[in-house]
């Protein structure tokens, strides 16, 4: 039975991969996971598996919730494509299993076409 806390990665991610759209650079992945959390192991990436530090942060939903975590990845230094992310759970004691999947595509934007320059005299 997969590790129901650490699935909900695969829906809180969705807003932070949406922030990729037009800029490279660190992601913050928000999850729900057991109080003694250290560690965020993201895999299906070039490199993988992946450890990142889980820290601990307010729930902006919940602001009681003390089992919420996130972890910093820098997504710049992947290559555009489509991924299929999903994480573990790390404590003291071993880690969980695998999240729920969550389908990605990193792409940096094309360059912008079709400018025009107006002059107003307001």
């Amino acid at each position: 039975m997969k590790n129901k806390s650490i699935a909900v990665l695969a829906v809180l991610i969705v807003l932070t991969f949406s922030t990729l759209a037009g800029a490279a650079g660190f992601v913050k992945v928000y999850c729900h996971s057991d109080p003694g959390t250290t560690t965020l192991i993201l895999l299906g990436l070039p490199d993988s598996p992946i450890e990142v530090p889980a820290v601990r942060t307010e729930n902006p939903d919940d602001p009681t919730d003390r089992d919420y975590f996130y972890a910093d990845y820098d997504m710049g230094q992947i290559p555009d494509g489509s991924y299929v992310l999903t994480a573990k759970a790390r404590n003291m004691w071993g880690e969980s299993e695998e999240s729920e999947p969550y389908p990605f595509v990193k792409k940096v934007p094309a360059g912008p076409s079709g400018i025009t320059l107006s002059v107003s005299n307001e």
